[in-house]
């Protein structure tokens, strides 16, 4: 027992030595003592402070049981049992420290109760237990309850220091000795363990113990808070001090500490660590700050948005689109206009090569993407003012990109209110199409990105635009008056455009698998039900067949789709019966173009009027197989348009049996032969031009 009380003394002494040498120095430098290795106990001053602390806490309620051959599998050196609630625990070590100082003026106990014990004395005893790290990372790790006992939480409770931490007496000196052993884990480089075949962050589990501690009565919330951002800047491991920057309002969760918590995280915004810089914005989203001291750190970050590199940019208009309100939202939204600025393309002279300038600020689109979708205010306050811009129409310049995304933005969320007041913005001059569409080809990657936000955007104009009394019903063509003629016409022909450039495009789309199939099968049914739409029936009918014919191998995959056109072809007339028959006879070789071979026979064989719609057919198949049949002559020896190995092409076989069709068929009917002549001459006629064209060129 006089050894025991003898090894006790020395922790004391130790341990006064220890406490005058930190108030012989700053802040900072005591916390760096502690950073450095504490000196090793010998084996007997060890096992006496474990026994002292195992027979406290066993007789508080917690079992400890040192490491057994069953343990030791498990790479643990302790066993942590509570006999009781771990409530309880903190509770009954609570009254037996608090009585050791109460023992001088209260000489009456009771029997029952457990001995005081030196709050100084524990403290020192504390030091030297979790000295040794096996029983350190154990007592991190959470304990569990035996099974007479019924905790208020499940079988698994909190931690033997978390449990401490709650104890009042104990917070300020555990806490700031878990502060201290945080330093020294990441000065050595490493906190990583592995424990039940699992790695384990020490830094992490130290951290963990903090997360919504109650502050106990007898602990100085602000000069721990203090010491705690103290310890940041020692940390060396920019991962470890972000970490604790993000964790700093779960652990000093009171409101009165806030003010206090601002204080000091506006104090970094002056560090040169990028990372610190980007946590502590990101920090200061989740607190309620008062005006001023919005305004001031408003005031901060402006300077760092124009100046400073990118993922700061991001993280600073993370704080301002959290903290902006209806007054400054809009004040926001152009410093973001001012940023996210998108020029066309540019080449490179050195590698003569092409930069897509939307790469750059790809991260910031993102970022306004997503509060677009989650404030309220920023999408009010883009729906008010859009297009962000005080000119009578959109602009082909460095800002396009950003309004032409609130545009597609705005449209998704609300087709009739936005779709109208986007396309008027166009203008009346039809030339803004190319030249929106050659911005969009020059930053390509914004294309590929929001393909889907595009396509929506394009689907729209043709479902909703209108310029007549019903927003949701297109009227006739014909009551519109010139202008709002004039804006429809560009509002389609900006769709066309939009839809032509995705499906270009639709293999680079990786996210969306199938995409061109998608495509075409949204315009095939728009082509079926607009039977009283002529102009966005007649723009879809061209996007297919243009499809049909410049992308050949995708539109074969789509044969399924197309072939609802054929179930539907009495629904057609005129202009678009003809783009009809042009687009299912392109599907050369396929059921599509089997059935539509066979209704043309059909038709040519009944009288005029059905005569006319097969003429009108074979008209378009004969232009099919006669493009066929130019490419054949390409590919094979020839002499002008004869072939020198005088062999015939099946293609020529078709045109000569249509002809013949075609002719017998016309013996009944000469208008109908006369109608298809002329077509006929029409076709052959083009073909002679272009032919002489060419040879012009070459000459």
């Amino acid at each position: 027992m006089n050894r025991q009380m003898g090894l006790l003394r020395q922790h004391e002494i130790r341990a006064t030595q220890q406490v005058a040498q930190q108030q012989s120095t700053q802040s900072l430098g005591r916390i760096q003592e502690y950073s450095s290795t504490p000196p090793q106990q010998s084996q007997h001053s060890a096992q006496a402070t474990n026994m002292f602390i195992t027979r406290i806490l066993d007789e508080c309620g917690l079992e400890i049981k040192m490491a057994d051959e069953e343990n030791m599998n498990n790479n643990d050196e302790l066993h942590l049992e509570l006999k009781v609630d771990q409530g309880l625990l903190a509770k009954h070590l609570s009254q037996r420290l608090r009585s050791s100082s109460n023992t001088n003026c209260n000489t009456t106990t009771t029997t029952t109760a457990l001995p005081p014990i030196s709050l100084k004395q524990f403290e020192t005893e504390l030091i030297s237990f979790f000295s040794n790290d096996s029983i350190f990372r154990s007592s991190l790790l959470p304990t569990s309850s035996t099974d007479d006992v019924s905790p208020l939480r499940s079988q698994q409770q909190d931690s033997l220091i978390r449990i401490l931490l709650c104890v009042d007496e104990l917070q300020m000196f555990l806490a700031k000795y878990l502060l201290k052993r945080l330093v020294r884990f990441d000065n050595k480089g490493g906190d990583r363990v592995i424990v039940q075949n699992l790695p384990l962050s020490m830094i992490r589990l130290i951290l963990q113990t903090f997360h919504y501690l109650p502050i106990g009565k007898l602990t100085n919330a602000k000069e721990l808070l203090y010491f705690y951002l103290d310890v940041i800047d020692l940390v060396t491991n920019n991962d470890v001090r972000c970490q604790m920057i993000s964790l700093v309002t779960d652990i000093f969760c009171d409101d009165y500490l806030q003010t206090d918590i601002v204080t000091k995280l506006e104090e970094k915004l002056d560090s040169t660590n990028i990372d610190v810089i980007k946590q502590v914005l990101s920090t200061l989203t989740t607190i309620q700050l008062n005006e001023s001291t919005d305004r001031r750190i408003r005031e901060k970050i402006i300077p760092m948005i124009m100046t400073g590199i990118l993922d700061v940019k991001v993280e600073c208009f993370n704080y301002l689109f959290e903290t902006s309100t209806k007054i400054n939202m809009f004040e926001t939204i152009l410093l973001f206009r001012d940023v996210a600025t998108v020029s066309g393309r540019r080449s490179d002279r050195l590698t003569s090569s092409t930069i897509d300038n939307f790469q750059p600020v790809q991260s910031l689109f993102e970022r306004f993407e997503h509060y677009f979708h989650s404030s309220r205010i920023l999408f009010r306050t883009c729906q008010e003012k859009h297009p962000i811009t005080a000119d009578l129409c959109l602009k082909i310049n460095s800002f396009f990109l950003f309004d032409f995304f609130i545009g597609i933005l705005l449209t998704n969320r609300s087709y009739y209110t936005n779709l109208k007041t986007f396309i008027k913005k166009l203008g009346e001059d039809s030339s803004i199409i190319r030249s929106i569409n050659l911005h969009l080809t020059s930053n390509i990657s914004f294309v590929i990105k929001y393909a889907q936000y595009i396509f929506r955007f394009a689907i729209a104009i043709f479902q909703h635009l209108s310029f007549g009394n019903f927003p949701t019903i297109t009227t006739t063509n014909n009551s519109l008056s010139s202008t709002n003629l004039i804006h429809l016409q560009i509002g389609l022909q900006l769709a066309f455009m939009l839809i032509d450039l995705l499906f270009a495009i639709s293999d680079q789309v990786k996210y969306l698998p199938d995409f061109h199939e998608q495509i075409i099968n949204v315009l095939v049914r728009m082509a079926i039900l607009f039977q009283n739409r002529y102009l966005q029936r007649l723009h879809i009918l061209k996007l297919l067949k243009r499809f049909s014919y410049r992308y050949k191998t995708k539109m074969l995959n789509c044969e399924s789709y197309l072939k609802n056109l054929f179930e539907y072809i009495d629904t057609f007339r005129g202009d678009h019966l003809r783009l009809v028959f042009s687009i299912l006879a392109s599907m050369y070789n396929t059921g599509v173009y089997n059935d539509l071979n066979m209704f043309v026979t059909k038709c040519l064989i009944q009288p005029y009027k059905e005569k006319a719609r097969g003429v009108f057919g074979a008209i378009e198949i004969f232009r099919s197989l006669l493009l066929r049949h130019v490419a054949d002559l390409t590919q094979a020896p020839s002499n002008g348009n004869i072939r020198l190995d005088g062999k015939m092409t099946n293609h020529e076989n078709e045109l000569k049996d249509l002809l013949g069709l075609v002719q017998s068929s016309g013996m009944q009917c000469p208008q109908s032969l006369a109608l298809f002549y002329d077509e006929l001459a029409t076709i052959l006629g083009s073909a002679n031009t272009q032919k002489i064209t060419k040879t012009t060129t070459k000459i």
